[in-house]
């Protein structure tokens, strides 16, 4: 096995662990140690590529939410926004997604990143949809947003 594909298992193992252990503690009670030993490493390879617990929320929510959020070009805007925003209440309500909120509103510097590496992208891809919807016919173009 490549190292490169050991590396992706194991970073893939901890992220599980990390949603594991959410669904037993709260955020603030999530450790380090907890998650090590569920996902059968140490702490040194955790710290190895993230620095601190927040961001293993913040990757376990974007690994979590990998394909949950992908919109499809071929339906319609309203059908993909209500799939959206289903999608998205039902993340959030997950013990993940609860945490990525406290993570949120606790780390600024992470709220940005959470912004630029997740919603942003999302942001785009739902206005190419928007644009898409104008050119079908489906909603006005001068219609104010």
């Amino acid at each position: 096995m490549a190292i490169e594909d050991k590396h992706s298992r194991k970073r893939l193992e901890i992220l599980k662990a990390v949603s594991d252990a959410l669904f037993d503690v709260e955020y603030h009670q999530l450790t380090v140690d907890d998650v090590a030993s569920r996902a059968g490493v140490g702490k040194s390879t955790i710290y190895r590529w993230w620095k601190h617990k927040s961001e293993l929320v913040l990757d376990t929510f974007k690994q979590h939410t990998a394909s949950v959020f992908e919109l499809d070009a071929s339906k319609s805007l309203k059908s993909n926004l209500i799939q959206q925003l289903g999608s998205l209440s039902q993340a959030l309500n997950h013990p993940v997604g609860r945490a990525l909120l406290v993570v949120i509103a606790n780390h600024r510097e992470l709220a940005g990143e959470f912004f630029q590496q997740y919603l942003l992208p999302r942001r785009q891809q739902t206005h190419q949809l928007i644009q898409q919807a104008i050119e079908r016919g489906e909603i006005r173009a001068d219609y104010p947003f």
